[in-house]
């Protein structure tokens, strides 16, 4: 018998800000896991804006809007409950399957976004940025220089596909 794989659904939120241009919203990974009460591995890099395990009896989305309601907050969760959703990204590994969505939303969400104790904050990264990114799997004792960008390389691909389905026409 197979054992059970952990499925799980996250999201990419890119926006234009004023003087910054386009970014992908990417998830800092904070120092300290308050759910598990240990120091957090992968401190210091960057992930996707918001990912989550689907519970039972959930849809992707309704794990989705959970989870981002629960990560930057009710006002954002609406935000995205309204906005069109591409798919940019699935794995499956040994113990876990999921699908990662990008979405574009104005600049205004990030003064609404409510970021958890845990969380390391959002990081704005520009395209230019994703050339020099470092490969985030060498730094499980966590990402020391705290102006690197470190993304695992499954990240890296989701955002350079998610940049592309929100380029600029």
């Amino acid at each position: 018998m197979k054992p059970i794989k952990r499925k799980g659904v996250g999201i990419l939120i890119i926006t234009d800000v004023p003087k910054l241009g386009r970014v992908a919203c990417l998830q800092s990974r904070g120092y300290f896991n308050t759910e598990e009460m240990r120091p957090q591995y992968y401190s210091g890099g960057c992930q996707v804006t918001v990912y989550s395990g689907i519970k039972k009896g959930e849809t992707p989305k309704l794990a989705l809007l959970r989870e981002v309601g629960e990560e930057l907050g009710l006002a954002v969760k609406k935000m995205v409950s309204r906005a069109h959703l591409v798919k940019v990204g699935s794995f499956s590994r040994a113990n876990e399957e999921g699908v990662v969505y990008a979405a574009y939303l104005g600049y205004e969400f990030l003064n609404k976004v409510r970021l958890m104790a845990d969380s390391g904050g959002l990081r704005l990264a520009k395209p230019v940025e994703l050339k020099k990114a470092l490969d985030l799997s060498k730094f499980k004792s966590g990402v020391k220089d705290r102006f690197a960008l470190a993304v695992f390389p499954d990240t890296h691909r989701v955002v350079k596909k998610a940049l592309m389905a929100f380029r600029k026409k």
